[in-house]
């Protein structure tokens, strides 16, 4: 790393001119920050359960659709199973038997593309798990490949190399990596749509070849159009809003406007045949596209949202928050003036501004994989910053930002070193902490020199940041607090994976709720009172089986295909009575779904049941 910073101080002198060797320098930096992206996002992969809700939704569709699809290749009797159905069969995503269109379907099939080679009846879900994490970690590579080549594409490759390592030691980008959820995915192809657009439009340089443009734009199409195919209609303005803006700030560059518009045929020509086939079987789907989290979403957002919005952003941007407000008035600074990083500093600011206010002005509940767009400009934005610094610092000119930002930054630093250290020490109050639940057990797993390790680290990296600061090293400087941050991140995973947040109680009482209703058939009741309240999709995902919904005037219709099946009913109410099959007992009482197995039987005259559920602990 240190010869790495040492080519970079050299590139300061320079400009932004490509040194000697310059392509494989940038490639060889590239390498650098793919390999430093990997340790956080694969350290215990594995071990976290299925939590977080997006997730969960996605894994739900893709594991029944993949076994689905297994089991259709079965009957076809071939390995490949194409021709066992239709081809849009095989494209179309499954949940409890019903085709699911309530969210796009690009993730499903890149989850089908990873769990090739393994058979659904020998596959432990832990493995699916697994493998489906690995494809948001490859789309999280794409994304620090995408902001390492948009920084190229814009200031050269120090300034690419910066804002990778701003951007690999984000907890954000670490978060969505980590989870097999649509985020990761859908956000990497909008970085990389912006990436090759920008790289095809060459901003502020001489006008790229005709096989570049060509090239480029065909890139972005595609990634546009998957990108809208993963995330939803959302993806197309977040992408296209900061190319048109770049477009329209960089002189002699209009001709492109044809590229964006072909990128944009592309990506409609790509989006169509799902959105008819859609059409053909839920007209409203697309509805749920638009704003996939809300069922309403209204489009004009009230003046109470932008605050706790922007503070969002800010919060994301930790702790690179300060180097923002300076990067975001370098541009107007008189130390810039005549220089022209400056111009190349309007480019990423313009990016930033736009993706901030989409993100502000967003309809229904802003989800925070849109952070991400943000963040990716914004260490564009502060690669550029310090670009800048080392081209002044060259020239013995050290700017007012950098002599005041450099000290609170590490103040800042400083602080957070001793936050595990403060953890360890105040262990004992942790349960009255209502945010960190039962994880004086965890702690007590960890190896005792772990947090004092880890603090010891981080403020030894914080002194050396001080003394190149006070050099005015300052492409050391940020080499090392990016560093710093990803350490941090790296070593915090661990007791988080594996502590009580990391575990669904769910995933045990649904083991022991198809233990107790055996090979009987098992139905969902949509009562009276809640009729809206919809499946579960964390007991079909840990359930790996169908468990068709069925309204109260139904069971006698489910009566006639077996001769005793279970009914998850509302633990608020009782199960309502059939003709000929009366519920004659409760088999089993889940704390976390709020429901009860009520069994099912033909009706014996003379004969009752007791009704009493069987004690049940929430976490067996």
């Amino acid at each position: 790393m240190g010869a790495a910073a040492a080519a970079g101080e050299g590139a300061g002198a320079v400009g932004l001119a490509a040194p000697a060797g310059g392509k494989l320098l940038a490639w060889i930096l590239l390498a650098v920050c793919l390999l430093l992206a990997c340790p956080p996002l694969l350290v215990e992969l594995a071990r976290p359960d299925a939590v977080d809700p997006a997730e969960i939704r996605d894994l739900a569709v893709s594991v029944q659709t993949w076994g689905r699809h297994h089991r259709m290749a079965s009957a076809g009797g071939e390995a490949s199973g194409l021709s066992a159905a239709a081809p849009v069969e095989w494209l179309t995503p499954y949940l409890n038997d019903q085709v699911e269109l309530a969210h796009p379907p690009a993730i499903h099939w890149l989850h089908g593309i990873f769990f090739q080679g393994l058979d659904p009846a020998h596959t432990r879900l832990s493995t699916l798990f697994f493998r489906a994490r690995l494809a948001s970690v490859v789309m999280a590579l794409i994304a620090v490949a995408c902001v390492y080549w948009a920084g190229q594409a814009l200031g050269g490759t120090l300034n690419a190399f910066f804002a990778g390592m701003i951007f690999l030691s984000c907890p954000l980008l670490i978060y969505h990596g980590r989870f097999a959820s649509s985020a990761m995915a859908g956000m990497a192809l909008i970085l990389l749509a912006v990436a090759a657009a920008v790289w095809a439009i060459r901003p502020l340089r001489p006008a790229a070849s005709i096989e570049r443009q060509f090239l480029g734009w065909v890139i972005c199409g595609l990634a546009l159009g998957f990108s809208i195919l993963t995330d939803g209609l959302m993806a197309a303005p977040i992408a296209v809003a900061p190319i048109l803006l770049i477009l329209f700030l960089c002189p002699g560059r209009s001709g492109h406007l044809m590229g964006l518009l072909a990128a944009v045929v592309i990506a409609a020509l790509l989006v169509l045949p799902w959105a008819l086939l859609v059409q053909g079987i839920e007209p409203q789907a697309w509805r749920a596209w638009m704003s996939p989290d809300t069922a309403n979403g209204s489009y004009l957002v009230g003046w109470r949202q932008v605050g706790p919005r922007l503070l969002a952003a800010v919060v994301a941007m930790l702790p690179w928050t300060l180097w923002l407000l300076a990067a975001l008035a370098q541009p107007v600074s008189t130390s810039s003036s005549g220089n022209r990083t400056r111009q190349r500093m309007w480019l990423a600011w313009a990016w930033l501004l736009i993706t901030m206010i989409f993100f502000v002005v967003l309809p229904g509940v802003a989800r925070s994989q849109y952070l991400l767009a943000i963040i990716a400009a914004a260490a564009v934005l502060i690669g550029q910053l310090f670009t800048h610094y080392q081209e002044l610092l060259d020239q013995a000119r050290h700017p007012r930002s950098w002599r005041v930002t450099r000290w609170l930054h590490s103040g800042l630093l400083v602080g957070l070193s001793l936050v595990p250290l403060y953890l360890m020490r105040g262990a004992e109050h942790w349960p009255e902490w209502a945010y960190l639940p039962a994880y004086p057990i965890q702690l007590s797993r960890l190896k005792f020199w772990l947090l004092p390790g880890l603090s010891a680290a981080l403020l030894l990296g914080v002194g050396l940041s001080v003394a190149w600061a006070v050099g005015h090293r300052s492409t050391r400087v940020l080499i090392t607090w990016a560093l710093w941050g990803w350490a941090l991140t790296t070593v915090m995973i661990m007791p988080l994976a594996r502590g009580p947040l990391a575990e669904n109680p769910l995933r045990a009482q649904t083991k022991e709720l198809l233990a107790a209703c055996g090979a009987q058939p098992v139905y969902w009741l949509i009562s009276a009172r809640r009729e809206n309240q919809p499946m579960e999709r964390a007991l079909l995902l840990f359930a790996r089986r169908t468990i068709p919904t069925i309204r109260p005037d139904q069971i006698d219709e489910a009566a006639a295909e077996a001769a005793s099946f279970c009914v998850l009913a509302d633990a608020a109410g009782n199960a309502p009575p059939g003709t000929t099959h009366h519920p004659t007992k409760i088999l089993y009482q889940s704390p976390q779904l709020g429901r009860v197995l009520w069994q099912y039987a033909p009706a014996v005259a003379g004969v009752t049941e007791n009704n009493e559920p069987n004690p049940v602990s929430d976490n067996p």
